[in-house]
């Protein structure tokens, strides 16, 4: 299959973003409700950083303020969600599109007229048909999910390639297969569900977009939670909006502590995750 230039920059872009687009609930802690950068501490260790993102490519976010630009520049080590080279973006990009024994969108939805939308949609975020057809339902989802990529460069691959400029260790707390496994582990039915959901809130992504970047700016990451969960409510299915949290965000924010401990224990590291995933009770 070949693969356009603008269809390959909106593919790699929709890699970085999956996260924090994406609605989500959850409890959040007050005393942890304001601010994306966090200083973790003990007596006789170089201090560690926990630095939230948001996975999209605006330039008023790609803009790093001159705190996190000195803490960053300063750290030995640096954590993202996952390592952004060419290895795992090939492997990501691979596993977005239906295998033999898998199913694909054109297989999964059968409403002629909810596939034309889809198309039309997707079209416009540089997806051609055939690659739609190929492509995984959670691949597809993701891509309706948010507007069409102008850059490609999100905060997150921005972070990924100054810190290889500059030489640090990067280090992925998540595995492809991760988190494609939690992108993918859900019934036909709530895939198509999630599907119907966001066609049906495609017009509203400007709007959604603008109040969570302006949310962001004000380091409101409470704020951001509550909004996101108000977002996931378009669902009209808890059922299904409590697996997506706990998914796509709890269970990962577990998995990543483990792997995040280390980090903090030898100290001069800084850890760059989605901003959701920092508050709640089970936040990082």
């Amino acid at each position: 299959m070949r693969v356009s230039h603008k269809c390959h920059k909106h593919t790699i872009f929709l890699l970085l973003v999956w996260l924090l687009y994406l609605p989500l609930g959850g409890a959040w802690a007050a005393s942890f409700d304001k601010g994306v950068l966090w200083e973790i501490s003990r007596s006789g260790r170089p201090a560690g950083y926990l630095f939230g993102t948001i996975h999209i490519e605006d330039q008023r976010v790609i803009d790093l303020p001159a705190s996190v630009r000195r803490v960053f520049d300063d750290s030995k080590q640096v954590a993202l969600e996952l390592r952004l080279d060419t290895q795992n973006m090939g492997r990501m990009m691979q596993s977005m599109f239906a295998s033999k024994h898998q199913l694909s969108v054109r297989k999964l939805v059968t409403d002629r007229r909810l596939y034309t939308r889809i198309e039309k949609a997707m079209a416009i975020r540089g997806i051609t048909p055939e690659m739609l057809a190929q492509m995984r339902p959670w691949a597809a989802y993701i891509g309706l999910s948010m507007p069409p990529a102008r850059t490609g460069m999100a905060m997150d691959m921005m972070l990924f390639l100054r810190a290889e400029k500059a030489g640090k260790k990067v280090i992925g707390l998540e595995t492809v297969t991760e988190q494609v496994d939690a992108l993918s582990g859900f019934s036909d039915v709530d895939k198509l569900a999630m599907l119907r959901d966001a066609v049906k809130n495609l017009d509203q992504q400007p709007n959604t977009m603008e109040a969570m970047i302006k949310l962001y700016l004000d380091r409101d990451i409470a704020g951001l939670m509550k909004y996101s969960s108000l977002q996931g409510k378009s669902l009209n299915d808890q059922r299904l909006e409590a697996r997506l949290e706990r998914q796509l965000l709890t269970d990962r924010n577990y998995r990543m502590i483990e792997r995040i401990k280390p980090l903090l224990k030898k100290g001069s590291a800084f850890i760059a995750v989605g901003a959701l995933h920092l508050p709640g009770n089970e936040g990082l």
